[in-house]
């Protein structure tokens, strides 16, 4: 339909009026920041604009950030898990989609992003959502925040129960579980616990 894409875009812009801008994202992920590069097809050349989700308000520049709304029932099902006064590590967080409704759920969040407009975002939706007391901001790369997340929240707590950990990858649509469970075992350097719920285990 690429011919077509103009076109299409116009009549999504004419069909819907809340919405100004049709983009397509052009080529895949290939930078650290994980953006993609994008064009317009209709509308106004603005990539900023304001996502309500968990009954919380985003706002992005769509061309800056990560942004992928196919999460959002995850963050809803883990979310709902969680009790209030536990403390949550968000290794990626984005502009706060996981991190600001575990924050309203009554959790501590430490919240981190290695983009700098990502982080710049997450500190405004933080404020806009009223949950300045319960998450912490970082703009670190990944690894080092793992470290210092691990000393940070869970220090007090050495001789209690492990961290769960939740990690997330793509596969290909053939690969089954057990795909899954050698690469991430290969990773971890140790092989995994197969009657672990939904593949999980604790580590640290």
């Amino acid at each position: 339909m690429l011919p077509f894409k103009h076109v299409i875009g116009e009549v999504i812009v004419d069909k819907n009026p809340s919405i100004k801008t049709v983009v397509n994202k052009v080529g895949t992920v290939e930078n650290e920041f994980r953006v993609f590069q994008m064009e317009v097809l209709a509308g106004e050349p603005s990539f900023e604009t304001e996502v309500k989700q968990h009954g919380a308000r985003f706002k992005l520049n769509f061309s800056e950030v990560y942004w992928n709304s196919r999460l959002e029932q995850e963050h809803s099902r883990l979310v709902k898990v969680f009790k209030p006064g536990q403390k949550i590590v968000d290794v990626m967080a984005g502009i706060g989609p996981f991190a600001i409704p575990a924050a309203q759920k009554g959790c501590l969040v430490l919240a981190n992003d290695l983009n700098p407009k990502s982080h710049h975002y997450l500190l405004e939706n933080i404020k806009t959502n009223k949950v300045t007391e319960r998450v912490q901001d970082f703009n670190m790369d990944g690894r080092e925040f793992i470290a210092l997340a691990c000393r940070h929240a869970w220090a007090e707590t050495a001789a209690g129960p492990l961290p769960t950990v939740h990690c997330y990858t793509f596969s290909p649509g053939a690969e089954d579980d057990s795909g899954v469970r050698a690469r991430t075992a290969e990773a971890f350097g140790e092989g995994l616990d197969a009657d672990a719920e939904d593949g999980r285990r604790t580590c640290c």
